[in-house]
């Protein structure tokens, strides 16, 4: 997966994937994150350390979003998504589905079909342990352990019209056309 510089988190909760985001080594520019519920809001506002090299935005809903928003990485962790949001999607762009949600990964499916993508989430399920380490090199917090029944990620391609399979063909696997000599 190459490295997001700009992410869209939808469903942000307190905030905890969001941190992890922000706090990568990778280095994210730009996080949106749409969050509806007020308690969760609050707590985003006061839990989030952001880098002096980032921006973070808070919206209500997708509709906020810049009229030419493009994400490198698209998070779903909640259902606070209409089916617009999937217009978002194009080749390249990876997309992490936080917990079972299958209805989410069906609809993240089938819509990159229409569009002519394909997007193939594989599941991880387990415990991940996460250590921040400072510039220095020393550890800034003590490790931290995100249990989860599993999540799915993936990443869109262009869809293979097939004629990649018709080049690659050899003889002896191909298929006559017509009647059956005799």
């Amino acid at each position: 997966m190459r490295k997001p510089k700009s992410v869209l988190e939808i469903g942000s909760g307190i905030g905890t994937l969001s941190q992890l985001v922000l706090s990568h080594a990778e280095s994210v520019e730009n996080l949106f994150s749409i969050e509806q519920d007020l308690f969760c809001r609050a707590a985003l506002l006061e839990n989030l350390a952001i880098g002096n090299w980032q921006k973070w935005t808070l919206l209500h809903s997708h509709e906020e979003l810049p009229r030419n928003a493009n994400f490198d990485l698209i998070i779903f962790d909640g259902y606070q998504y209409a089916p617009a949001v999937f217009d978002l999607l194009h080749a390249g762009t990876a997309v992490f589905v936080e917990g079972k949600r299958q209805r989410t990964r069906d609809e993240l499916a089938d819509y990159a079909r229409r569009k002519g993508l394909d997007l193939h989430l594989h599941e991880h399920k387990g415990s991940w342990y996460i250590g921040w380490r400072r510039m220095n090199g020393s550890r800034a917090l003590p490790k931290l352990v995100l249990k989860r029944d599993q999540c799915h990620e993936g990443i869109c391609i262009t869809r293979c019209s097939g004629c990649c399979m018709e080049r690659d063909r050899t003889p002896e696997h191909a298929v006559a056309a017509g009647p059956a000599a005799t």
